[in-house]
């Protein structure tokens, strides 16, 4: 591999399924390998908290045996905060739930609600903060497995 022959990727939707990788050669100009596999999509949840206090100090953490499991601490990971700024909020979290299956059919307040004891569950300071702000966006074919 050198500068005037790169290896080239091209990929397509995954929903397609196919993925081709080109290798370019002096001999011949593209020698096509495809990456054609069983590839499928798996939904994810994102909640999103306002807190009225500060309830953690953490960039970030993970939760054991919970259904939320990576809660970022946007408050802390961002210094610009303009366009997640919620009057009367101090601390900002984002939950990450991977392969969020049986989060699908429920609605957005079950969502909220369940989220909300795992956090307080986690976060001693949460169980004392009042809830000023809270939004759920899933995404049923998000990544793959």
């Amino acid at each position: 591999m050198n500068a005037k022959n790169p290896p080239m990727l091209t990929c397509s939707p995954f929903r397609t399924r196919h993925w081709t990788l080109y290798f370019r050669k002096k001999s011949s100009p593209q020698i096509p390998f495809s990456l054609n596999s069983r590839r499928s999509s798996s939904p994810i949840t994102g909640v999103h908290f306002w807190f009225d206090r500060p309830v953690t100090s953490e960039p970030f953490f993970t939760l054991l045996d919970t259904n939320v499991q990576w809660v970022f601490n946007k408050t802390a990971l961002y210094t610009d905060q303009s366009d997640a700024q919620v009057p009367g909020a101090q601390q900002y979290l984002q939950l990450v739930i991977s392969a969020s299956y049986d989060l699908l059919k429920k609605s957005r307040e079950e969502i909220i609600d369940l989220c909300l004891r795992e956090i307080r569950q986690a976060l001693p300071a949460a169980r004392e903060a009042k809830l000023v702000k809270a939004t759920v966006i899933k995404e049923a074919a998000a990544r793959f497995p």
